[in-house]
């Protein structure tokens, strides 16, 4: 605008100095002034000329100041975004620090709440403790208590049985008296004082002997009473062999009363059989292979622990499952009904828990934590104790009331020799266990003190499963070895008395030994099921019959 103005003015001066010099050069009346008028018309044209080029410097000058002006702005609005997203980010992470705050509070007051839990649990477990301790004192005493009373039982029983032999001997000597007098008097006389002698001898022998069921069975064994239980017969042959399962058969079980038997196999079945070797009925419902099985004490139901992580129960009169029993939580080795209630079972798997089961309602009652797998496993007659046989090589006995372990008897087979087979017998007193050390070993339950240990040439465990039975009569012991064979020891003598072949050459995996006395069953990995007796006379042996030759019945007592 300036320049424009300076120009304008100049342009006008120059043109009214032209004109004046037109005017004098036309007048020429001074030419001095007409040459004043052009050098200065020529100066101003010279400073018109340097006024345009300033004016085109300054634009030039205007235009890169308004590209840094324009630069400048976008600069300042960038800036400005930034600034308002950092504003933005801030705001965010006080809100995130604020939350972060509220966890560490909350964390802060959830330590303190478990702290004060912890101190609290802690006093209970001191608590516990001593209370523990009162009562192992209080149980350390009924025990020795109980033992004492025990004893003074076994002293009196032993006083009353030494009468009881008295008046046998009476008895016997009053025969033999009446036979001279009648034979001094008559044959009619005779008879008459024979017939009161045989009758007295018969009330004496007929029951007034005492008998309990919870006596000692080293009592038992070495008392000579005149009721018995079923004495085992020594089996000397084969009966008959079946082909029972189509794949290896696990392991058999004969019912309480020895009236039927029970095998498990891998074609997922569990067969029942009557005592002439005859099928009743085959129990399907298994997803996979039978590992075991087991009666409950009343014969109602039989029991199976299968490879799928299952037990199953079933009812033998109608082979409806009952129950499906799951909690194991991998293969299910071994089961075992109850002696003493019919609605209770213990089982054991590969995941190192023992379990007892409440068959009413087909539930885990309790859970027991094993330090080694338990493949086999067995109950006391009084249903208090649970037997397990395990991997390491140790019997462990449980208490079922408290859960916890009551004894141990470490390393029984030596260490890594697995126990295969955990079994008691018919009286209680023995439990009987197979190692992989080819050994059978015999412990006393009330004592937990290792009796005796079998072996024999050419005896050999055939795997993970071995079968071994004890004798109704504890007297003897059955196992059968890896090539087919069945071997019988007498326990008294640790001898072997019987050594049986013709039912198989593949490895005996179970043996069970019927509560009548004979016959004793096994079964091997090729499926064949087979029964094994005594003299085909079906009498019993000369030990059995010497025995029982003072009378009684070769029945086992319900007890």
């Amino acid at each position: 605008g300036q320049l424009e103005r300076e120009g304008r003015e100049m342009r006008e001066e120059t043109a009214a100095m032209a004109h004046e010099a037109e005017v004098l050069r036309t007048s020429a009346t001074n030419g001095a002034k007409v040459e004043a008028a052009e050098a200065r018309a020529a100066q101003l044209q010279a400073e018109l000329t340097d006024a345009y080029k300033s004016k085109s410097t300054m634009g030039d000058e205007l235009l890169r100041a308004n590209a840094q002006l324009t630069v400048v702005r976008e600069s300042h609005e960038r800036t400005s975004r930034e600034v308002e997203a950092a504003a933005a980010k801030i705001a965010q992470l006080r809100t995130q620090v604020a939350e972060l705050q509220r966890t560490v509070d909350q964390g802060r007051e959830a330590y303190a709440l478990v702290d004060s839990e912890l101190d609290r649990r802690l006093a209970d477990k001191e608590a516990a403790e001593a209370e523990a301790a009162k009562l192992k004192a209080e149980v350390a005493d009924l025990s020795h208590r109980l033992v004492h009373m025990k004893a003074t039982e076994a002293d009196r029983l032993n006083e009353v049985n030494k009468m009881c032999d008295q008046m046998i001997s009476n008895a016997k000597h009053f025969e033999k008296t009446a036979a001279a007098q009648a034979a001094a008097a008559g044959n009619r006389l005779a008879l008459a004082a024979g017939a009161g002698a045989r009758s007295f001898m018969s009330m004496v022998s007929s029951g007034r002997r005492p008998s309990r069921d919870h006596d000692s069975p080293q009592l038992i064994q070495e008392q000579t009473p005149i009721v018995s239980a079923m004495l085992a017969v020594v089996p000397t042959r084969v009966e008959k062999t079946v082909a029972g399962h189509s794949g290896e058969a696990f392991g058999c079980a004969w019912e309480r009363s020895g009236g039927r038997l029970a095998t498990a196999g891998a074609d997922k079945t569990v067969r029942v059989w009557d005592g002439d070797g005859r099928q009743i009925i085959a129990l399907h419902g298994m997803l996979e292979g039978v590992y075991d099985v087991s009666w409950t004490c009343d014969g109602g139901r039989v029991l199976g622990a299968g490879n799928d992580k299952s037990i199953r129960v079933w009812d033998p009169a109608t082979g409806r499952v009952r129950h499906t029993m799951t909690g194991h939580n991998g293969k299910v080795l071994a089961v075992e009904g109850s002696p003493m209630e019919a609605d209770r079972c213990v089982s054991a798997g590969t995941d190192r828990c023992l379990k007892a089961w409440d068959l009413a309602r087909g539930i885990a009652a309790s859970t027991l934590m094993c330090a080694s797998t338990c493949a086999s496993l067995a109950m006391t007659l009084d249903g208090a104790l649970i037997a397990s046989g395990h991997y390491d090589g140790s019997l462990r006995f449980w208490d079922c009331r408290s859960g916890r372990l009551a004894h141990e008897v470490a390393a029984l087979h030596p260490p890594k020799a697995q126990i295969c087979a955990t079994t008691i017998g018919a009286l209680g007193g023995s439990i009987l266990t197979v190692g992989k050390d080819n050994m059978l070993r015999i412990t006393d339950t009330r004592t937990f003190r290792p009796r005796a240990q079998l072996r024999a040439p050419g005896f050999a465990v055939g795997g993970v499963w071995a079968g071994a039975a004890l004798g109704p009569d504890e007297r003897h012991a059955a196992a059968g070895s890896y090539d087919g064979t069945v071997f019988v020891w007498e326990l008294a003598r640790n001898t072997v008395v019987g050594t049986l072949t013709g039912g198989g050459t593949t490895p005996v995996l179970g043996c069970s030994w019927s509560p009548q006395g004979t016959p004793l069953a096994s079964c091997d990995s090729s499926g064949a099921v087979c029964w094994w007796a005594g003299p085909d006379e079906g009498g019993a042996s000369s030990t059995a019959l010497a025995r029982t030759s003072l009378g009684g019945s070769r029945r086992p007592s319900a007890g």
